[in-house]
């Protein structure tokens, strides 16, 4: 007999505990009406239907769900979590749990995917559908869908489905007005009609009392019985000409009622119409514009969501409020918004937009509350500008914080306000659709991984140069903690794509899921959903970015003055007071005009500088340091402006060394715009 070893006796007797108890086979097992954990045997080259209905057979609970999804384990004991495994588009199978998921022994977990299990009501006996189990009915729409794409179905299929229920219920009101309407006809017609039979019935009473009284009073029965009839006949002729009246108004009611029901349903086509132009629109900004209408449509009719900042307490505190307002939970984000700043008289729609550049700001720079235990700011998205990416910070996934972002993303974007630029755009794909399809679409580049040591490596196995033993050790350490083959001389380049692509999207998988629940909450994940290209209309650019008075002031750090002379204090109170008007008061193109002067880029910092210099004749920046120095002397604002319109002028001449002598060449003319209280600069060749 061949020697065997321990692990493997245990393996036989488990495999026969097993066999005692009817697990073995999936005929022999019991149906049982739980939702833990449970041995599915099957034939490994069985198909997709066959594994779907041994499961749900162990599983009963899942038939009403509208579908499931496998999910298996990941990580060590302190950062284990779930991850979903890829449905392919004939469905689960043991084959390609195996091959191609690599699942081996390991335990899966199946969750409900349209609905959740109902613990009280679990049904045994309902049987599934007669189509495939690799399809499910959408519970909304009826549709029957693969379950690899139902996910990306019901996220638009839900919003559809309750704009056609609010259409509905516009419909029924306006039908019952008019059945209410109609029903007034007969009403007044059987009020007209019992006026005309009393009118009638008055006339034998009148002539029987006339006849019944003496002979003495003919003369005056005779006369009352002229005036009975005269008084019926006028009943009569009254009677008859309130009739047509009341019928002409039930009629006129009826019409209008139909006109308005009428107008209710052109209505309703034009505006099926407006909401399909967006998705033919070919410029994207004008198509997430329309998107924006389309959302918004019915916002006036919906009550007023109301936030109040008080501007008393310290910046963290007033971070905690921002985070604790958009962790709310069943919100229409679409309702109009009203914010209100306690300690501060402002009021209109500068305030809200005040209150969009601030938490845009936030979200690009950092908050100040220590959430990930680094000991400085709080950073959601890292990286180079254009290539920001969601931080891996665990403390950052476990309090929801990325899914708080998405809805300020999606909230300010509705409202008008500022956008997050500088997103990396080989996230985009991930945020329209999460399927592993979508994952290996996304075209990746060094620059956006903003981890130093990945980038280190990835670029070492990209070269040509010989790897070192230490280095062949390094890369080896890296690809099996994360589950990825070590490396030979025929997998050099792939190893390192492989390296690259879990280092930037498979670490940020569940950040960006979050982001996308956030998206869908503001429900602007359905534009990214139909139209994934409008992404970068979401997520411009750094340099397509508009920029805001309040992102400069806010980073601006103000000088004090260097005197306690009065007359020196006022010089300087007076150039920084118009520095600040001039920002307040500058379009997006001004203040990008100003920024690059000041920084030397088009980039924001995170400080701004700002000095007074009393020698200086004209405004001058030193981009090193972000630093923009102001002379005195400006007696006005409008000499101010031009001062400053004099050295952007020179500043940007002089980038381009053919046009650097034509500046003596050119005669400077400046217009004073009373209405914006701005000056115009005209640059006019001599």
């Amino acid at each position: 007999m061949a020697e065997r070893t321990v692990a493997q006796l245990l393996r036989e007797a488990a495999t026969a505990l097993d066999e005692q108890r009817g697990v073995g086979s999936a005929t022999n097992m019991p149906a049982p009406d739980r939702t833990g954990e449970g041995r599915a045997n099957r034939d490994k080259f069985c198909t997709a239907t066959e594994f779907t209905a041994i499961l749900l057979l162990n599983y009963p609970a899942l038939r009403d769900c509208g579908g499931y999804q496998l999910l298996r384990a990941r990580g060590t004991t302190r950062s284990k979590c779930l991850i979903p495994i890829d449905c392919p588009r004939e469905g689960y199978t043991p084959h390609y749990l195996c091959s191609t998921a690599n699942i081996g022994q390991a335990i899966l977990y199946a969750r409900p995917l349209q609905r959740d299990i109902d613990l009280e009501t679990i049904s045994q006996t309902e049987e599934p559908g007669p189509h495939t189990q690799c399809e499910v009915e959408c519970m909304f729409c009826g549709q029957v869908i693969n379950m690899a794409s139902i996910q990306d179905h019901i996220d638009v299929c839900e919003i559809s489905h309750q704009q056609s229920t609010s259409a509905a219920q516009t419909s029924a009101q306006s039908s019952a007005a008019q059945s209410s309407a109609q029903s007034a006809a007969p009403t007044s017609a059987a009020q007209s009609a019992a006026s005309t039979s009393a009118a009638q019935s008055a006339a034998p009473t009148s002539a029987a009392q006339s006849a019944a009284s003496t002979s003495a009073a003919q003369s005056a029965a005779s006369t009352s019985a002229a005036q009975s009839a005269a008084s019926t006949s006028a009943a009569q002729s009254s009677a008859q000409s309130a009739a047509p009246t009341s019928a002409a108004q039930s009629a006129a009611s009826t019409s209008a009622a139909q006109t308005s029901a009428a107008s209710t349903s052109s209505t309703g086509r034009v505006s099926e119409i407006c909401n399909e132009e967006w998705k033919l629109e070919p410029d994207t900004k004008a198509a997430a514009k329309m998107f924006q209408t389309h959302l918004l449509k019915d916002a006036d009719q919906k009550p007023t969501l109301k936030l109040t900042l008080d501007m008393h307490v310290t910046e963290e505190d007033r971070e905690r409020a921002i985070i604790g307002f958009y962790k709310q939970t069943n919100i229409d984000w679409t309702r109009p918004f009203e914010v209100q700043l306690k300690g501060d008289c402002a009021i209109g729609d500068g305030v809200k937009k005040y209150f969009f550049s601030l938490c845009l700001n936030k979200l690009q720079t950092g908050l100040h509350l220590h959430l990930d235990y680094t000991g400085g700011k709080t950073i959601l998205f890292t990286g180079a500008a254009d290539h920001l990416v969601p931080s891996t910070s665990l403390p950052l996934l476990q309090g929801d914080l990325f899914r708080v972002a998405g809805r300020i993303i999606g909230h300010s974007f509705l409202n008008r306000g500022p956008l997050l630029s500088g997103m990396g755009q080989c996230l985009f794909p991930l945020l329209a659709s999460k399927d592993m399809g979508a994952i290996d679409a996304a075209v990746l580049q060094l620059d956006d991984c903003p981890d130093l040591d990945i980038v280190e490596i990835v670029s070492l196995l990209e070269s040509q140069t010989v790897l070192t033993p230490e280095n062949v050790d390094q890369v080896n350490h890296l690809a099996l903690s994360w589950d990825l083959p070590n490396l030979t001389e025929n997998n050099r380049r792939l190893l390192g794509q492989q390296i690259l692509h879990h280092g930037v999207i498979v670490r940020r998988e569940r950040q960006m899921a979050q982001l996308r629940k956030g998206l869908k909450d503001t429900r602007v994940l359905q534009m990214l959903k139909e139209r994934p290209e409008l992404a970068s209309a979401l997520f411009p650019r750094s340099a397509e970015a508009e920029l805001e008075p309040e992102m400069i002031i806010e980073r601006i750090v103000w000088p004090e003055p260097d005197s306690d002379e009065e007359e020196e204090i006022d010089e300087y109170c007076s150039v920084v007071a118009y520095l600040r008007q001039y920002i307040s008061l500058a379009s997006s193109s001004e203040l990008q005009q100003l920024i690059e002067f000041w920084t030397g880029w088009a980039v924001l910092p995170d400080e701004l500088y700002v000095s007074v210099d009393r020698d200086a004749t004209y405004p001058t920046a030193s981009t090193c340091f972000t630093t923009l120095k102001l002379p005195t002397g400006c007696g006005s604002y409008r000499d101010f402006c031009f001062k400053l319109g004099a050295a952007f002028a020179q500043f940007f001449d002089s980038v381009e060394e053919d046009d650097a002598s034509k500046w003596h060449q050119r005669q400077l003319i400046h217009e004073w715009d009373e209405e914006r209280g701005s000056l115009w600069l005209i640059l006019k060749e001599q």
